[in-house]
C-alpha cells in the first residue's frame, strides 16, 4: 500500500502542475485572441481607408479625364507671357481707340481687333485655369497614390504581424492540447489508483479483523491451556500436602489454606 500512496501522491502533484499549466496557457491563448482581434480590427480600418482613397481617386481621375479633354479642344499649351503679352496688346488698342484721332476706317479696325484680342485673350485665360487645374488634380492623384502606397505597406506590416499571431496561437494551442491530454490521462491514472488503493485497504482492514480473531482465538486458547496446566499443577500440589498430612507431617499456613479450599471446592 505504502508504495501506491507513493505513487498516488506523485501523480497527484504531476496533476496539479499540469492543471497550472493549462491555466496559464489558457490566459496567454485569451490575451493572443484579443490581440488578434485587434489586428483584425485595425487591417478592417485600413481596408476600409484605402477604399475610400481609392474612390476618391477615382472621382479625380474622372474630374481629369475631363479636364484633359476640354484642354485638347482648346489648342496648345498657354503660358502666363502670353496672356500677359495679349492684355498689353489689347491696352494698346484701346488707348488708341480713346485717345488718337481716328482715320477713315481705323476706328472700326481697331474695334474689331480689339474684340478678337478679347476672345482671344478669354480663351487662352480659360486654357490657363485648365492647365493649372490639371496640374493641381495630378498632384492630388500623386498624394492619393502616395497615401495608397503608405496604407498598403500598413496593410502588409499587419498581414504579416497576424500571421505571426496565428502560428503564436496554434503553437499555444498545441501545447494546451497535450497538457489536457496529459491531465485527462493522469486524472485516468489517478482514479484508476485510487480504486487500487481502496481495494488494498479494503484487504487490509479485512485481514487486520481475520488478524484480531485469530489472536483472540489464539489467546483464549493459551488461557485454556495454562489454566488447564494450572488446575494439573495444583492438583498435584494438593495430593502431595495430603500425603504429607497422612504422614503426620507439620503443614505449613499456605498449605492447609490450600488443603483447606479444595475442601470447600
Amino acid at each position: 500500500k505504502r508504495g501506491l500512496v507513493s505513487e498516488f501522491n506523485r501523480l497527484k502533484s504531476r496533476l496539479e502542475e499540469l492543471s497550472e499549466n493549462i491555466k496559464f496557457n489558457k490566459r496567454k491563448l485569451n490575451d493572443l485572441f484579443l490581440k488578434r482581434e485587434e489586428l483584425d480590427k485595425r487591417f478592417n480600418e485600413l481596408v476600409d481607408e484605402k477604399k475610400k482613397l481609392i474612390e476618391e481617386k477615382n472621382e479625380i481621375r474622372s474630374a481629369l479625364n475631363k479636364k484633359l479633354s476640354s484642354f485638347r479642344e482648346s489648342g496648345k499649351k498657354v503660358s502666363l507671357e502670353e496672356i500677359t503679352n495679349l492684355e498689353k496688346r489689347l491696352e494698346s488698342i484701346e488707348w488708341k481707340l480713346q485717345t488718337e484721332p481716328k482715320a477713315k476706317g481705323m476706328e472700326l479696325k481697331y474695334a474689331e481687333e480689339a474684340d478678337r484680342l478679347r476672345r482671344e485673350l478669354a480663351k487662352k485665360k480659360k486654357a490657363l485655369e485648365t492647365d493649372n487645374e490639371i496640374k493641381r488634380l495630378k498632384d492630388e492623384l500623386e498624394a492619393h497614390d502616395r497615401k495608397i502606397d503608405e496604407i498598403n505597406n500598413q496593410i502588409d506590416e499587419v498581414k504579416k504581424n497576424i500571421d505571426g499571431l496565428k502560428n503564436e496561437i496554434r503553437q499555444v494551442k498545441e501545447v494546451l492540447s497535450t497538457y489536457i491530454n496529459q491531465e485527462k490521462e493522469y486524472y485516468d491514472n489517478i482514479t484508476l489508483l485510487q480504486s487500487e488503493i481502496e481495494k488494498v485497504q479494503s484487504e487490509i482492514n479485512k485481514l487486520s479483523a481475520q488478524k484480531k480473531e485469530v489472536a483472540y482465538k489464539i489467546r483464549e486458547k493459551e488461557n485454556a491451556a495454562y489454566n488447564r496446566l494450572l488446575a494439573k499443577r495444583k492438583q498435584e500440589v494438593k495430593e502431595e500436602i495430603r500425603k504429607k498430612l497422612e504422614r503426620g507431617e507439620s503443614l505449613t499456613f499456605q498449605e492447609l489454606q490450600l488443603l483447606y479450599e479444595d475442601e470447600n471446592e
